[in-house]
């Protein structure tokens, strides 16, 4: 999805180093205040989802992650 954005590249199957390079620099392009913040919420998620844990390690988790995902959005409406 994300080689989608290169439109000068044709990649079949596993992309190559160069090739996710180029991704990550249009994806810092697109999103030069916030992209930090996307991708540590997106790491988050990866392990809420790995996690099986007790119930309040999973909600001390998810609230963390609800509370950057609240501050990304409000960063990118103020922009």
């Amino acid at each position: 999805m994300e080689l989608a954005q290169l439109p000068d590249l044709n990649v079949k199957g596993t992309p190559s180093r160069a090739d996710v390079k180029k991704c990550y620099e249009c994806f810092k392009v697109e999103y030069p205040d916030i992209y930090i913040e996307i991708l540590e919420t997106w790491k988050e998620t990866q392990e809420l989802a790995d996690m099986g844990g007790m119930v309040a390690q999973c909600q001390l988790l998810f609230n963390k992650a609800a509370k950057n995902l609240e501050h990304m959005v409000s960063n990118s409406l103020a922009s």
